[in-house]
């Protein structure tokens, strides 16, 4: 997969729309005990589903099996069909 790399900000609030557009998840920003930002996949139910993510990349990576998912993502810049 390659990236277009906007703002890292942006980039969260991107990839939580395309989850919550095409999935029943959402995508919340946590903090590990060492301060560092993780990332949780949280379903309808508020439940955290799996580990958390130590980085949004590999949240990409994981929800981009789901074609609407990886489409949104193209869609919005985030991925580039291309690569």
């Amino acid at each position: 997969m390659t990236v277009t790399m906007p703002q890292e900000r942006d980039l969260f609030d991107m990839v939580r729309f395309a989850i919550e557009a095409h999935t029943t998840y959402t995508l919340k920003r946590d903090q590990d005990e060492d301060g560092y930002d993780t990332f949780l996949l949280v379903d309808g139910c508020g439940d955290v589903d799996g580990d958390p993510f130590e980085d949004l990349w590999d949240v990409i990576e994981y929800v981009g099996y789901n074609d609407y998912v990886y489409d949104e993502l193209i869609d919005v810049g985030v991925l580039d069909p291309d690569a």
